[in-house]
């Protein structure tokens, strides 16, 4: 075989392993070529002849060339690139994707694509086109809507389809979508009447990709207080009163929420909520609390409820071996063994005080010991009164002029004792002077009259009681409240 036959049949090996070559790529591909002599020309494609994106986001357009010959794709925009423009010259089946840029304009616009092959000439034209940028301008409503009902319009301005929605069904619209044409839209929003509570709404206009949202606000009932801090609901111990604000645009209420809260007394107007509280009467502290609702029920209308506390007016006065130890209903057991009593935190003048007894336990070496003593120094107004079978007598002493009244007390009367009252009061028949009155149990056992008022004195601050016991044998009662009514 001589050099021209070997160099023919290298070269026709070579067309036979190109073409086998092509072949079996070809099969890896979603596109087919039809299998054809060497010498024809090919070109395939799987572009489409048109493709739209967004202004935005355009999306990520890719498609395919297979060819046998070298070919390049023509643009006529410079917004719309593809990469690769032109074929390898290995490459039989190449990936195209297009650059497209974003579009800032208002307008759509259009970009051609040419595939051309170099024996072919132009085999496909491939035509993107691109969305307007999307125009969006809101002039939103800004005022509230009125309780009642009402109406208030918004404006749109879009160079797309729009529409309108609300997040809540008593919020309407005359108009709910649109045609965009860069022309001003007016909307009427309808909000129904509100009868419960101030309420929102939120409407959102969505334009192709674009969004836009406001809120507004219908007016309603309302029923608020301000939050009141730990010393505002806190009332003094001897009795208190105190007036808190009340911002409502309807009827409301208040009550206790317990009823036997029977210390708390309200008062209302339309603006204020008053509350006055007793003078604690028990040896611990208490709570009350005051629901404030709306007079008829009102949607959306939260209860208010105020928890006011109030103070002791005593402290226990205990030495080694008694005890002064207090039960769930405030009452105060004193168990002695020498001094149990419980003291007074406030100053007394003339009134009347009134002790609640129960479990009473004093044996006839013992007794009940009041002690009214004074204030501070350098006042004198003091008085003694001694409660039992053997000690039975009333005392007044500094600045009452000294005397003394005894009474007749059986350990019958002691073992069922369950009031002691005291009246420190003016003598009605001695001007100017004071009468101590002390009854057991509703039946008064004697007085002390005639004596000087020492409370005239501007600097006489009252006197101090201590009551229990002090001395005498081992006694235990339970005090269950002691109350302390003024005389002026």
């Amino acid at each position: 075989m001589n050099r021209k036959s070997n160099q023919l049949l290298i070269t026709g090996f070579k067309y036979v392993v190109a073409l086998l070559f092509v072949l079996n790529l070809f099969s890896c591909q979603e596109l087919t070529i039809d299998s054809q002599a060497e010498s024809t020309p090919l070109i395939e494609t799987d572009a489409l002849s048109e493709y739209t994106v967004l202004a935005s986001t355009p999306s990520n357009i890719k498609f395919a060339v297979s060819s046998n010959m070298p070919w390049r794709i023509e643009t006529d925009a410079q917004w719309c690139i593809p990469r690769p423009g032109l074929s390898s010259a290995s490459a039989l089946v190449t990936e195209v994707n297009l650059d497209i840029e974003l579009n800032d304009l208002e307008t759509e616009r259009t970009a051609t694509l040419t595939i051309n092959a170099d024996e072919l000439g132009e085999v496909k034209k491939i035509t993107i086109v691109q969305a307007a940028k999307v125009k969006l301008e809101i002039q939103p409503i800004e005022d509230e809507f009125a309780a009642d009902g009402d109406q208030k319009p918004f404006t749109i301005v879009a160079n797309n389809d729009w529409r309108v929605t609300s997040s809540s069904i008593w919020l309407s619209f005359d108009v709910s979508s649109g045609t965009g044409n860069n022309q001003l839209a007016t909307i009427m929003a309808s909000a129904e009447a509100n009868t419960g509570a101030v309420r929102t709404a939120t409407v959102t206009i969505k334009s192709g990709v674009e969004e836009y949202a406001f809120e507004i606000t219908q007016k309603g009932a309302f029923l608020e207080m301000e939050p009141l801090t730990p010393e505002q609901m806190a009332f003094a111990s001897s009795g208190d009163s105190k007036v808190f604000d009340i911002s409502s645009n309807i009827e409301w209420k208040a009550e206790l929420v317990d009823e036997n809260d029977s210390w708390v007394t309200l008062d209302t107007t339309n603006e204020t909520l008053t509350v006055t509280a007793t003078g604690n009467t028990v040896f611990t502290a208490r709570e009350a609390q005051i629901l404030i609702t709306p007079t008829v029920a009102a949607q959306g209308i939260d209860d208010i409820i105020i928890t006011i506390t109030q103070g002791t007016q005593f402290w226990a006065d205990v030495d080694a071996g008694s005890s002064a130890t207090f039960n769930e209903a405030g009452g105060v057991i004193l168990t002695s063994a020498g001094k149990a009593r419980m003291v007074t935190n406030t100053p007394m003048k003339l009134g009347t005080y009134i002790w609640k007894l129960s479990s009473v336990n004093i044996p006839s070496d013992a007794w009940f010991d009041i002690n009214g003593w004074p204030n501070v120094s350098p006042t004198t107004a003091n008085h003694h009164t001694y409660i039992g079978s053997t000690e039975h007598n009333t005392t007044a002493a500094g600045g009452f002029s000294w005397a003394m009244a005894n009474y007749d007390i059986t350990q019958n009367d002691i073992d069922n004792l369950t009031e002691i009252k005291m009246v420190i009061d003016h003598d009605p028949d001695n001007a100017g002077k004071v009468k101590f009155t002390v009854s057991l149990n509703g039946t008064e056992i004697g007085f002390l009259n005639n004596r000087n008022n020492p409370y005239t004195d501007p600097a006489e601050e009252g006197t101090i009681f201590y009551f229990g016991f002090a001395g005498g044998g081992a006694a235990s009662c339970t005090i269950d409240s002691f109350e302390a009514i003024p005389i002026e």
